[in-house]
């Protein structure tokens, strides 16, 4: 059941190295949501690219997404907590993003889709706590 865009979601402040563990359990998680989709991924305010390349979208399928995360975390691109990465479906029923203030915010058009997310271990250890506009 998809509905019109609702606010994100977002998490209680996250250490680093729970942003990473989340992070890289993304490629065990999606497959069996979403198939092999394409995702949008983005980089944004604080990785260590120049800034003009934050938030160009990047297509992304999720059979190859371990390695696009492993090469961007090896590079120092996304550096959880303290810059933002963002993956979204291309048809946006799922939106995922690990923002630089060390949130998670989940959005998306498909409510049982995230509701399922966040039931998926380790996801489901996140407390969601409040309500954003999107990022």
């Amino acid at each position: 059941m998809t509905s019109p865009a609702l606010p994100e979601q977002v998490s209680e402040h996250l250490a680093p190295e729970n942003i990473l563990s989340l992070v890289r359990a993304l490629p065990s998680v999606l497959p069996d949501l979403i198939g092999d989709s394409q995702l949008i991924a983005r980089y944004g305010a604080g990785c260590n690219i120049h800034a003009d390349l934050w938030l160009v979208p990047m297509r992304v399928g999720v059979s190859w997404l371990a390695s696009f995360l492993e090469s961007t975390i090896a590079q120092q691109i996304f550096q959880p907590g303290d810059s933002e990465l963002r993956l979204d479906l291309e048809n946006e029923r799922l939106k995922i993003s690990f923002c630089n203030e060390g949130h998670l915010h989940l959005g998306g058009s498909d409510t049982p889709l995230r509701n399922t997310f966040l039931s998926k271990c380790p996801f489901n250890t996140i407390h969601m706590v409040g309500w954003s506009d999107g990022v």
